[in-house]
C-alpha cells in the first residue's frame, strides 16, 4: 500500500540518519584519509591477510556488549513496571478501604505519592555519580548522601506512616487491629522496594568496562589500521578506459590498468562501508547502556511510565472527566452486612 510505501522509506530515511552521525562521518573522513596515506603514490603500504579473524574479532565483541546492554534495558523496564503497579495498587488501598466513600484517606494520601513519583524519576535520570556512595563519600559528605534514592524510602516510610494512621481514622479499624488489617498493603510497599532496588542494581552498574574499553579500542583502531588492507584490492580493481576522459584521468592520477594509485572505489567503498558498520553497532551499544536518560529511540519513555501515575485516583466510570476536571474517585460507602 501507499502509506506502507513511505513507512518503509521513513524507516529507511531514519536508519541513514542513525548510521550518519556526527562521529561516523568523522571517522568516515579519517579512514579516507588513511587510505589515501598508504596508497601507491603515497606511502605505498598493503598487505593481503585472512579478513574473517578481522570481521569476527571486531562484530563478536561488540554484537555481545549489544546483548547484554539489551539485557539489562529490559530488565530495567520490568522493574520499572513492577514498581509502578505496586505504587497503583498502594494507592487504590486509600481508595477503597475507605469506609466514609468521600476518599478522604486518598485525598490525603495523593500529596505523599506525588514526591515519590518525581524522585524516582529523578533518581534514574540524574547522573548516575550524583547517585552513587562509597565508605569515603559517605565521610566527608559530598556526595550520594543527597541522592534521590534517600528520598524515595523517605517517601515509602511516611506513605507507611500514613497508612497506618489510615487504618483507624478511616479504615474503621482500632488499635492492633489496625496493622493487622492492613498488611496487604504492606506486601505492596515489600515489592515495590523490591522493585526498586532491582531497578538500582541496574542504575549503579554498567555492562563490562573491559569489553567496552576494549570495543572502543578495536573498533576504532580498526577503521584506521585496516586502510593497507582496503587498499590491496587496487592491485585487482581494473576501470575501463575512457577515451573521452582520458586527459582527466591523467590529471587524477587514475590508472585506469591496474594498480589504484591515490587508492581506487573498492578501497575507499569498503573502507566505508566496514567504518560505517561497526561504529553503527558500537553507537547501538552505547545508547543501550543509559536507557534511563530518555534520549535514545529505546530508552525508557518517561512520559508513558507517568501518565497513570500523575493520575492516580482518577480511573473508573467517571474517570474521562476526572481525568480532565481534577478530583479522585469515590467509591460508594460500604454497608455493614
Amino acid at each position: 500500500s501507499y502509506n506502507g510505501f513511505v513507512e518503509g522509506w521513513h524507516t529507511f530515511g531514519r536508519g541513514l540518519l542513525f548510521m550518519g552521525n556526527r562521529h561516523s562521518i568523522f571517522m568516515a573522513v579519517l579512514s579516507i584519509i588513511a587510505i589515501f596515506l598508504v596508497s601507491e603514490k603515497m606511502l605505498d603500504i598493503s598487505f593481503k591477510v585472512e579478513f574473517t579473524i578481522f570481521a569476527a574479532g571486531c562484530i563478536f565483541p561488540t554484537t555481545f556488549s549489544a546483548s547484554n546492554a539489551f539485557s539489562r534495558r529490559e530488565k530495567a523496564v520490568a522493574d520499572l513496571a513492577k514498581l509502578k503497579a505496586n505504587v497503583i495498587s498502594l494507592f487504590h488501598h486509600f481508595i477503597f478501604f475507605d469506609i466514609g466513600g468521600k476518599s478522604e484517606a486518598a485525598l490525603e494520601a495523593k500529596n505523599l505519592f506525588e514526591p515519590l513519583v518525581d524522585h524516582i524519576e529523578m533518581y534514574c535520570r540524574n547522573a548516575k555519580s550524583t547517585q552513587v556512595c562509597t565508605i569515603v563519600d559517605a565521610r566527608d559528605g559530598e556526595r550520594g548522601a543527597n541522592s534521590a534514592a534517600h528520598y524515595i524510602y523517605d517517601d515509602f516510610v511516611v506513605i507507611a506512616e500514613a497508612l497506618q494512621k489510615a487504618g483507624t481514622k478511616h479504615f474503621g479499624h482500632s488499635g492492633a487491629k489496625a496493622v493487622e488489617n492492613t498488611n496487604r498493603s504492606w506486601n505492596y510497599i515489600h515489592d515495590a522496594i523490591a522493585a526498586l532496588e532491582g531497578l538500582r542494581s541496574v542504575r549503579t552498574t554498567s555492562t563490562p568496562l573491559g569489553l567496552r574499553i576494549f570495543c572502543h579500542f578495536l573498533l576504532h583502531s580498526s577503521c584506521l589500521l585496516l586502510a593497507p588492507f582496503w587498499v590491496h584490492f587496487c592491485k585487482s580493481e581494473v576501470i575501463a578506459p575512457n577515451k573521452s576522459f582520458a586527459s582527466l584521468n591523467d590529471d587524477l592520477g587514475v590508472d585506469t590498468s591496474a594498480d589504484g594509485s591515490y587508492g581506487c572505489v573498492s578501497a575507499y567503498l569498503v573502507g566505508l562501508f566496514f567504518t560505517f558498520i561497526v561504529l553503527t553497532l558500537y553507537r547501538v551499544v552505547s545508547d543501550l547502556e543509559d536507557p534511563f536518560d530518555g534520549r535514545g529511540d529505546d530508552d525508557v519513555d518517561w512520559a508513558i511510565w507517568r501518565e497513570e501515575l500523575d493520575a492516580l485516583g482518577q480511573s473508573g466510570e467517571d474517570g474521562p472527566r476526572l481525568r480532565s476536571e481534577g478530583g479522585i474517585f469515590m467509591p460508594p460507602p460500604l454497608k455493614s452486612a
